[in-house]
C-alpha cells in the first residue's frame, strides 16, 4: 500500500495541532500529536509505501506492540475522509 496526501486538501499547524482541510467537502480535520506525527512522516516521505512508514516510526519514537493495526486503521479512515490516496503497490 503505497500512501500520499490528497492535492485537495490544505494543512496548517496550530499550536499543538494540524488542521487539515479538505477542498472537495470543505470539512476541516484536526489531527492529535499522534495524528500529527503520522501526517508529518506521510508530508516527509511521500509517496511512502505502509511498511516504510512503520519503519519510519519505529526509528523515530517509543510504540506500543500493536502499533501497526493501529497505523493501518488511522490511514484507513483518513482515507475514508478523503485526506489521504492509498494505492496498490503494483500500480506504482
Amino acid at each position: 500500500m503505497i500512501i500520499t496526501i490528497s492535492k485537495s486538501v490544505v494543512y496548517q499547524n496550530i499550536e499543538d495541532e494540524k488542521v487539515v482541510l479538505n477542498l472537495e467537502t470543505n470539512k476541516y480535520h484536526s489531527l492529535n500529536h499522534y495524528g500529527l506525527i503520522i501526517w508529518d512522516l506521510i508530508d516527509k516521505n511521500q509517496p511512502v509505501a505502509f511498511e516504510n512508514l512503520i519503519d519510519l516510526v519505529e526509528v523515530n519514537y517509543t510504540i506500543e506492540n500493536n502499533l501497526k493495526n493501529s497505523i493501518r486503521e488511522y490511514i484507513d479512515e483518513l482515507h475514508s475522509h478523503g485526506l489521504v490516496i492509498v494505492e496498490d503497490e503494483e500500480k506504482t
